[in-house]
């Protein structure tokens, strides 16, 4: 959901906790939304878009760190590994559990 969209839903959300007398509700909802505030003023600041854990968790898997070292298998359909050709394989690179 763009964030444009979700502001005003937030606040419509507040003034629903607020009207059903739902405090605790409405103070995590302030603690989100001065975190999704902050998110939101990091993201303008960075020329590239700041990272999530699902970004931490994507590289993870990438470079298949414990317990992430499976999702991915590493290879080609023909049998040949893409590190091969890679830095690694011409020793300049350690890779690990290898």
């Amino acid at each position: 959901m763009p964030d444009l969209a979700l502001e005003p839903l937030l606040r419509r959300l507040a003034d629903e906790f607020k009207r059903r007398s739902m405090n605790r509700h409405l103070s995590s909802l302030r603690v989100f939304y001065a975190s999704h505030r902050a998110r939101k003023r990091a993201a303008a600041q960075h020329k590239v878009p700041p990272w999530d854990e699902d970004t931490v968790i994507e590289w993870l898997a990438l470079l298949q760190i414990s317990p992430f070292e499976n999702v991915y298998q590493l290879g080609c359909a023909h049998g040949t590994s893409f590190l091969s050709s890679s830095p690694a394989a011409e020793g300049h690179v350690r890779v690990r559990g290898r």
